[in-house]
């Protein structure tokens, strides 16, 4: 009796599993990097999130629930920087299984192993800050995720079957929009795909497919927000935070920001160039004419994704290198497209390979730069001289050494971008310099207090008042509380 052959999955898993693997053996090098400020900061939230005086427990910030919550499985793993990029790496391993599977489902096993590797590329690639565990890396595995199961949700025979896979899809495409709000690309993709379908006469299938993935998204979305209500984060206040205040900080950014702002966007325009990121985009457009080839649902979602992906990354104003993570789950899709041309695998193949090389170059010098960044000198005259108890300020910004040395602080604003929008007259500040529970540290980087947006009026008389200037380092300036 002849054996049957393997399903597509199974003959593309261990290729799969091997470009899953290199990506976390790339990223390895990375692990230990110094931590980052949105990592400190997001370490501080979740390992005091509690109902308190603030959004996240005593702490504003404006990010989504979610993502807060992942950073709580960081702290109950030990709440160490090992213990976060550990979770990196695992996300990153998954990421590329799910883009692997998205492959598989839509056009077979050259292309799962095509997406796999343009997903182990592009989440290992150093180029694109990938060793940060933030939100974009942490959002985009269930993207891919519930991108590969809307596609089974598409090619299922039978009703429930296909039902199944849509409350599925619409349950894994809300995760990510909750870890980071710019990332609604599951949720866009199956409305796409349920228009498409429609105007291709499939009707049921249209509202079978938009109908489970609603049920999904309302499972997700229902649960999350009950969690973070339980928590003390309660949704009017959650919907300022993410939605409001965005709006707020571009009008912020775009009247006041200073030429740092550029020069990032310049640095994200070469990292795209350089990461291989456009590749299959670029391949894709030049495939687009070819309709005797064309999926009906599968064009028009990446369309969407694409369009969608690069407004998100630069209506923000902000251009922080890591937001090219963004394109990625168009990047695959494209990637994927493009293998089902046959005259296209093999020089995409190269071009991967080659992207992945390009893409590598960086890990050395990213290393040295990180290890030669660190003031080690503040940060041994802190570790010295701070005290069991004390709190700090940092204007602005700086989690990260919060972290390192385990204060606190009183002030409610961890980040830059807050300060600017939210207490741009610095008035909470100065309060609270001047009440009876006062910081014990304030660490001013630079003159903080006179950047982009802010009116600094009466805050320096107040800081001079109560706090002795104790060191000067290369970046920072140092006061401590006045005694008595």
């Amino acid at each position: 009796m002849s054996q049957a052959p393997a399903p597509r999955w199974a003959r593309s898993a261990w290729p799969i599993l091997g470009c899953a693997i290199l990506a976390v053996l790339v990223r390895v090098p990375l692990m230990g990097s110094p931590m980052l400020p949105d990592e400190g900061g997001f370490l501080i939230l979740a390992s005091q999130w509690h109902p308190g005086t603030s959004l996240y427990g005593n702490y504003w910030v404006d990010r989504p629930p979610l993502l807060i919550a992942i950073y709580q499985v960081a702290v109950a793993m030990g709440g160490t920087l090992r213990d976060l990029r550990l979770l990196g790496l695992a996300v990153s391993f998954v990421a590329t299984l799910a883009a692997g599977a998205l492959g598989a489902v839509v056009s077979g096993r050259r292309a799962a192993l095509l997406a796999a590797a343009t997903a182990a590329v592009l989440v290992s690639a150093p180029i694109l800050e990938t060793w940060e565990v933030n939100g974009e890396i942490l959002a985009l595995p269930w993207v891919l995720l519930s991108l590969a199961a809307l596609f089974a949700g598409v090619r299922a025979e039978g009703r429930w079957r296909r039902f199944g896979y849509a409350v599925l899809a619409g349950l894994l495409g809300t995760l990510a929009p909750l870890i980071k709000q710019s990332f609604p690309d599951a949720l866009l993709a199956i409305l796409v795909a349920a228009v498409a379908l429609s105007v291709h006469g499939q009707w049921r299938k249209a509202v079978t497919l938009f109908g489970g993935a609603t049920l999904g998204g309302l499972l997700t979305l229902t649960s999350v927000l009950a969690y973070a209500d339980s928590l003390g984060t309660h949704l009017p206040a959650l919907w300022d935070a993410v939605f409001t205040f965005r709006s707020q900080a571009a009008g912020v950014i775009a009247a006041s920001a200073s030429s740092a702002t550029t020069t990032r966007f310049w640095q994200l325009v070469l990292a795209g160039l350089g990461s291989g990121i456009l590749v299959p985009l670029v391949l894709w457009l030049m495939t687009v004419r070819r309709s005797e080839t064309r999926d009906p649902i599968l064009w028009p979602v990446i369309a969407a994704l694409a369009v969608w992906e690069v407004f998100a990354i630069g209506a923000g104003g902000s251009y922080w290198v890591h937001y090219l993570i963004g394109l990625v789950p168009a990047a695959v899709l494209a990637s994927i497209a493009v293998a089902a041309q046959s005259s296209w695998p093999r020089l995409v193949t190269w071009l991967t390979l080659a992207s992945a090389l390009v893409a590598a170059i960086p890990v050395t010098s990213a290393v040295h730069h990180f290890e030669g960044g660190v003031d080690r000198e503040q940060l041994a005259y802190l570790r010295a001289h701070v005290r069991p108890g004390d709190t700090a300020v940092y204007a602005f910004g700086k989690a990260d050494e919060m972290r390192q040395l385990g204060l606190s602080s009183p002030y409610q604003y961890l980040w830059n971008l807050p300060v600017r929008v939210r207490d741009p007259h610095l008035n909470e500040l100065k309060a609270l310099l001047d009440s009876p529970h006062p910081p014990t540290w304030v660490m001013l980087t630079g003159d903080a207090f006179s950047g982009w947006g802010l009116d600094p009026e009466g805050i320096r008389p107040v800081l001079h008042h109560h706090y002795d200037q104790v060191a000067t380092f290369a970046t920072m300036k140092i006061f401590r509380l006045r005694a008595g």
